[in-house]
């Protein structure tokens, strides 16, 4: 679904997303859940629907979290941080800087370089 994005084909990410909606249903499975919602989050960013993609990857990132998986927390905050930049003010409660800081423990502490590389580059970006 993230390569659909990245050519800016929107109708086929969203078909990819619906797939993983109804594999989160079908298998009753909270990681589907929480990848469906991460891939929703990046759809709404990607059509500049600033509130549904905090919403969907904060969703995303807590059950993440709660499945102890801190590799899709940290992508979820990355992504997430990216929204809050492009959202500015439309979006106050989030910084998108403490949101890159926690990203970026995260990648750390994983060992991650090549995430790391490219959250320094979107930071430097912004």
């Amino acid at each position: 679904m993230p390569i659909y994005l990245a050519l800016g084909r929107l109708e086929e990410a969203e078909a990819a997303c619906r797939k993983a909606e109804e594999t989160a249903l079908l298998f009753r499975s909270q990681a589907w859940v929480a990848a469906a919602r991460h891939a929703r989050g990046l759809i709404a960013r990607a059509r500049g629907d600033w509130s549904l993609a905090a919403d969907r990857l904060q969703a995303a990132r807590d059950l993440f979290e709660a499945l102890g998986q801190p590799y899709d927390v940290a992508r979820s905050l990355e992504a997430l941080a990216e929204v809050a930049a492009q959202a500015g003010p439309l979006l106050p409660d989030l910084d998108a800087g403490a949101l890159r800081r926690q990203a970026r423990s995260l990648y750390e502490r994983l060992g991650a370089a090549g995430d790391l590389r490219r959250l320094a580059g979107a930071a430097a970006a912004a």
